[in-house]
């Protein structure tokens, strides 16, 4: 019997990184959402009980910060892990790890790289 696939959702405003990442976790047998809006992303967090999210901080407005309070603030996707993929420098990672992420990189991350820190963070 098949073991369901894990659910990755991916929040980022840039849309050519937006298909790179779905064309990577794809080859790499994930379930993947994608999407460039906040309230989406919530709604698709909570109804599809997503294992991780790949948040990327390009969002207009600080929009990112809010998303990754919510979800970490909510019951229903309090345990979903979160990669913030980071464009900016320290103070950008810092702040994402003080406000509740699992882990950080920076949006240039390596495919071998980003791929073993989410299967990291879904063994979790």
């Amino acid at each position: 019997m098949n073991s369901p696939r894990e659910k990755i959702l991916i929040l980022d405003s840039d849309e050519p990184a937006r298909l790179r990442l779905l064309e990577l976790l794809q080859s790499a047998v994930y379930d993947v959402y994608v999407t460039s809006d906040c309230r989406q992303a919530l709604e698709t967090a909570r109804i599809e009980s997503v294992d991780l999210v790949l948040l990327g901080t390009n969002l207009p407005g600080g929009e990112c910060w809010q998303v990754l309070t919510e979800l970490k603030g909510a019951a229903a996707t309090e345990a979903t892990q979160i990669i913030v993929l980071s464009s900016g420098g320290t103070a950008e990672r810092v702040r994402a790890v003080d406000l509740g992420a699992d882990d950080v990189l920076p949006q240039t991350a390596e495919p071998r790289e980003l791929l073993a820190r989410v299967r990291v963070q879904l063994r979790r």
